[in-house]
């Protein structure tokens, strides 16, 4: 009868994955109730999903719940780090830290990475148990050791404050060079565990702002227990506060949420909701930020505050406004400003032409790694515009451009990559 239930599954998940043609919903669901019924365990947390989400099904919240808990009483340590994060923040059950930890334990005791990290941040936050941060340190060092991203940030926190373990800024450094996130940034802006090297400190902090989103250097000040939706408002009050004060970090952030309405990515569980944080799109708002945070000398929003006079973000578009932003962005060493003055060298629209300059700072700018240069050069290279044509040089370039991100749709729909090579190919044609 086992046997049965396992085909049924199976039957299940190629109706599911439309293996037989074509996605059938209904007939997955069919098959996995025929299955969960006679015990099968995955079929159980299949059907949990299908009713989360309502496929193949009508939506039902209550049956999600029922089959995620069956699942998890029978062994399934995904169901059962699910249960404990549905206790914990109160997801289509009463909020209950004691119980979560009892289902997080459960899960992690089937070395569930996600669950091993979870119980780490309620022992650390003392959440559901007594705050106990060397039992955190266990936790997080046992996730950790799978290089989990945000287990390698809580424990480079504890290394960095003694708590739960010895001081050790060289170990805490390690861990926020793998979770790659705002920590490691910080470190090369204060000299935590490696030399200070503040321009390098920016182009991470920019970086994590583009991949995690603008709140992320308050999220560290908020509960990461709580569900994102309640991580995101904390940490945009924590921010909006600051910016009033006058902060330009802050001011930049805003600015960036605002614009781009990314507030905050995190990925930290097994829940089904989603993982970002949303701001309200406010292109006024944004400009403003910006220009607040630009007149007290912050690169980044200098360039902002330059590519909104470019795009007319906010803003009426003035490219002499623009060009005079980007150059102060520029002298203080922001990639991204230095490249847009590039195209500026190449044409001399608003400043002496110097074709020479701009390939000056695409090489100065590609040694840096920064992408849409390389790609610049690379194509270069490869056609010949404005260098001798060599395919040996031009292919390292574009390799390195793919691998992060600028590939062969003209740099990823960089637009300003595209005005580059449309004026060189029009020189070359000439």
């Amino acid at each position: 009868m086992l046997g049965d239930a396992e085909a049924q599954y199976i039957l299940g998940k190629c109706y599911e994955g439309g293996d037989f043609g074509k996605k059938d919903l209904a007939k997955a669901v069919k098959w996995y109730r025929r299955a969960a019924e006679k015990g099968c365990v995955p079929a159980q947390f299949a059907l949990c999903v299908c009713y989360e989400f309502g496929e193949g099904v009508e939506q039902d919240f209550a049956k999600a719940v029922e089959w995620n808990r069956k699942a998890a009483e029978n062994g399934d340590s995904w169901a059962q780090g699910l249960m404990g994060e549905r206790y914990l923040t109160g997801d289509r059950v009463e909020k209950d830290p004691v119980k979560a930890v009892e289902w997080l334990q459960k899960s992690a005791e089937g070395n569930d990475i996600l669950a091993l990290n979870i119980l780490g941040q309620c022992y650390y936050e003392g959440v559901g148990v007594e705050r106990d941060p060397a039992k955190a340190v266990e936790y997080f060092q046992k996730a950790a050791e799978n290089r989990n991203r945000l287990a390698q940030y809580y424990l480079g926190m504890c290394y960095l404050n003694g708590d739960g373990v010895e001081k050790d800024v060289a170990k805490a450094f390690k861990c926020f060079q793998i979770d790659n996130g705002f920590m490691l940034s910080r470190c090369y802006a204060e000299g935590i565990g490696v030399e200070k090297d503040p321009v390098k400190a920016m182009r991470l902090f920019q970086d994590v702002i583009e991949r995690r989103g603008a709140l992320i250097p308050y999220w560290s000040e908020v509960s990461s227990l709580d569900s994102i939706e309640q991580q995101g408002i904390h940490a945009l009050e924590k921010c909006q506060k600051l910016a009033e004060q006058g902060d330009a970090e802050a001011q930049f952030c805003l600015g960036d949420g605002y614009e781009r309405k990314f507030g905050l990515y995190i990925v930290q569980g097994h829940k089904f909701s989603s993982n970002v944080f949303r701001m309200e799109l406010d292109q006024n708002k944004a400009f403003e930020w910006y220009r607040k945070s630009a007149e007290q000398g912050f690169a980044p929003a200098q360039y902002r505050l330059g590519r909104c006079y470019t795009q007319g973000v906010g803003v009426e578009k003035d490219a002499a406004k623009a060009f005079e932003w980007y150059q102060k962005a520029a002298e203080q060493g922001n990639d991204d400003a230095r490249f847009s003055l590039s195209y500026e060298y190449l044409t001399g629209t608003h400043t002496t032409q110097d074709v020479a300059k701009a390939f000056e700072e695409w090489k100065a700018l590609s040694d840096c790694e920064y992408a849409p240069a390389m790609y610049v050069l690379g194509v270069c290279y490869l056609y010949g515009y404005g260098v001798e044509a060599n395919s040996d040089t031009a292919q390292p370039y574009l390799d390195k451009a793919n691998e992060m991100g600028f590939g062969d749709q003209c740099g990823n729909g960089d637009e300003r990559i595209g005005k580059i090579i449309d004026w060189l190919a029009g020189q070359d044609g000439k």
